[in-house]
C-alpha cells in the first residue's frame, strides 16, 4: 500500500518543484526584460530631450510629441514638430543615427490650415508606432542626416 502512494506522492512533489521553478524563472526573466525596456525608455527620453536643446534657438522652436525605444530596431525615435516663422514641420528622428525624416511641412501664412496640419500630425503618429513597432518601412521622401 505505501509503495502504490509513494510514487504518485514524490511524482506530485516532483512535478510541484520543477513547474515552480519554471514560473520563477520566467518570472524572474520577464522582469529582467522589463527592467532592461525601462532604461532604454529613459535614455531615450534623455537623448530627446538633449535634441530639443540641441535644436531650439531663437528662430526655431522645437516641439517633443512623443519618444519611445524600438527594441526591434534596438533604436530610439522621437516625434518632434518645429516653427521657423513662418514654417512648421513634422519630422520624426532616429536618435541614434541622427537620421530625421519631414513627415509634412506647411506654411503657416498659406496652406496650413483646412487640415493640413491635423494630416500631417496624424502622419507623424502613425509613422512614429511603425517606427516604434517595426511594423512597416518609414517613409523615405524627405530624408535629411
Amino acid at each position: 500500500m505505501f509503495k502504490k502512494m509513494a510514487i504518485p506522492a514524490l511524482s506530485l512533489v516532483l512535478g510541484l518543484l520543477v513547474g515552480g521553478g519554471s514560473i520563477e524563472y520566467g518570472h524572474r526573466r520577464s522582469d529582467l526584460k522589463s527592467k532592461q525596456v525601462f532604461e532604454q525608455r529613459i535614455r531615450c527620453k534623455t537623448l530627446a530631450e538633449s535634441y530639443v536643446r540641441k535644436e531650439s534657438n531663437d528662430t526655431n522652436y522645437v516641439h517633443l510629441e512623443q519618444v519611445g525605444y524600438s527594441a526591434k530596431s534596438n533604436s530610439c525615435f522621437a516625434a518632434v514638430t518645429t516653427w521657423s516663422d513662418p514654417y512648421r514641420d513634422w519630422i520624426l528622428v532616429d536618435l541614434l543615427s541622427g537620421e530625421s525624416t519631414d513627415v509634412g511641412i506647411c506654411n503657416e501664412q498659406r496652406d496650413c490650415g483646412g487640415g493640413n496640419d491635423m494630416k500631417y500630425a496624424a502622419d507623424l503618429r502613425a509613422a512614429f508606432k511603425m517606427s516604434i513597432d517595426g511594423t512597416g518601412p518609414l517613409p523615405e521622401s524627405g530624408s535629411k542626416q
